[in-house]
């Protein structure tokens, strides 16, 4: 349940992974959470962003560093509205059709067997 809760299932994982890049560089995506929600749990997974491990945490420029407001101005984004965008894209026909080949085709289940290994 938590893991739905953080991440929206694992259709939702792949999708990032497989459908949308870096909001900031275009690079192959991780699953950003904007902010907490007290006590060490991560957001809803309606407030991730696509970024890249340098641009999430790993950059002197990535959100963990300079925090959002500061990685905002510094990228020229808008996280929130990023988030909204990559909810509404993988929620529509062209995101929801993309997981559905993945699945019928078996790289779905491939990749998440490759990622747990």
């Amino acid at each position: 349940e938590e893991f739905n809760r953080v991440y929206g299932g694992l259709s939702r994982v792949w999708f990032f992974h497989h459908g949308l890049r870096c909001a900031v560089c275009g690079a192959e995506p991780e699953m950003a959470h904007l902010g907490n929600e007290g006590l060490g749990r991560k957001s809803h997974h309606t407030l991730t962003v696509p970024l890249c491990s340098t641009h999430h945490t790993m950059g002197p420029d990535s959100l963990h560093t300079l925090g959002p407001k500061r990685f905002e101005k510094h990228h020229d984004v808008r996280l929130r509205l990023i988030a909204r965008r990559a909810q509404e894209a993988f929620e529509g026909p062209a995101g929801q059709a993309m997981v559905a080949l993945a699945k019928e085709d078996g790289s779905f289940e491939w990749w998440f067997r490759r990622m747990l290994a």
